[in-house]
């Protein structure tokens, strides 16, 4: 009975013995922008940029995709000289269909430079996988930090360029 059970999750969950659990890693630079500043087309030397880098692991059973990231992003505007830092590693689940992966993930926040509190992140996007194991994606990121005690809503969206191997 535990054989047929086994089995039975197995065909359900796409894995057999052609069809291993395979993992792969990913590492790549991101570019983003606030939401609101993308939203209004107010992309001039005011608005908050940030450039960054990131690192993921993938688990791939069948079409599902699980995986664990790291990010780090320096944020500022052209302006400004200062600028301060972001750093996220959590959690993501998505799948994969003809060489696209949408997901979505939880990351603990934190972040040096800024009075801000260290917070959870909801991270989302969309992942297509090119030839030569090249990655181009679109990122967004949600997070609402505490400063002196009120929340900051901070939502960025930019685009990834990474290896995959």
């Amino acid at each position: 009975m535990k054989a047929l059970k086994a089995t039975i999750l197995a065909s359900i969950l796409g894995v057999g013995v052609s069809n291993a659990a395979i993992i792969s890693a990913e590492i790549g630079g991101s570019f983003s922008a606030s939401m609101g500043n993308v939203k209004a087309f107010n992309l001039d030397d005011k608005a908050v940029f940030s450039g960054g880098a990131y690192a993921r692991v993938w688990l791939k059973p069948s079409i599902l995709r699980i995986g664990g990231f790291f990010k780090w992003e320096s944020i500022g505007s052209l302006e400004q000289t200062s600028r301060w830092n972001n750093f996220q590693y959590g959690g993501l689940l998505g799948f994969e269909m003809a060489r696209i992966t949408p997901y979505i993930g939880i990351a603990y926040s934190h972040f040096t430079n800024i009075a801000f509190n260290p917070t959870w992140a909801l991270n989302y996007g969309v992942k297509f996988s090119l030839p030569f194991h090249i990655t181009l994606g679109i990122e967004g990121s949600y997070q609402e930090p505490r400063m002196s005690g009120v929340k900051v809503e901070t939502h960025r969206i930019g685009a990834t360029l990474g290896l995959e191997f």
